[in-house]
């Protein structure tokens, strides 16, 4: 990893714990529900490091996040926000695969959701034409025996995640997928099992 990457990482885990703090202790304390009350008392970067991004044209990275747990998903956007990085969210896999269709530069997946898992939703990305069902797919699970990550690519997903997530992995891995040839080769990724 490039050392500009890997200080950035630690500069977001910084932000993130800041986060946090701050939502707990509004949340302790009665104020409204932490998903409202929310403002990062961090001042955001100008612009985006010239390096995150989804293409060569510099336009920030765009990632979907599907996971049916609320929490998760606003610590996780927060945590790209922060970055620059566009996050859209879906509340269950059938969702996913309806938001699939979009721009993203790669989904993030939980596997055990109501309405339709993960693996499930990868399956029916991988289905899609291209180049939507090339679209880089990442776990994001507590679900990470060896076993499991096989069934996770079997069903097209690319890599995983751990939870609780790790900021130095998590974008380790986005940079890494986002920045394959998927679009212009066509090509389908190689699954890490």
């Amino acid at each position: 990893m490039q050392h500009g990457h890997a200080s950035r990482i630690h500069v977001a885990g910084e932000r993130l714990a800041e986060v946090v703090e701050q939502m707990i202790g509004r949340s302790s304390q009665g104020a409204e529900p932490v998903r409202t009350a929310m403002t990062p008392p961090i001042e955001a970067a100008a612009s985006p490091p010239a390096d995150i991004s989804g293409d060569d044209e510099g336009r920030p990275m765009r990632v979907l996040y599907v996971d049916d747990n609320d929490s998760n998903r606003v610590l996780i956007s927060t945590l790209l926000a922060l970055q620059g990085i566009i996050c859209e969210t879906a509340d269950d896999g059938a969702q996913g695969v309806a938001a699939a269709g979009g721009d993203w530069d790669v989904i993030l997946m939980d596997i055990q959701m109501p309405v339709m898992g993960g693996v499930e939703a990868a399956r029916r990305i991988r289905a899609m034409g291209h180049p939507i069902a090339a679209t880089p797919i990442i776990a994001l699970t507590a679900n990470t025996l060896d076993e499991q990550r096989v069934e996770y690519a079997e069903a097209g997903m690319n890599d995983c995640i751990g939870k609780p997530v790790q900021p130095p992995e998590l974008f380790a891995k986005l940079f890494h997928w986002a920045s394959t040839p998927w679009r212009e080769t066509g090509a389908d990724l190689e699954a890490a099992a």
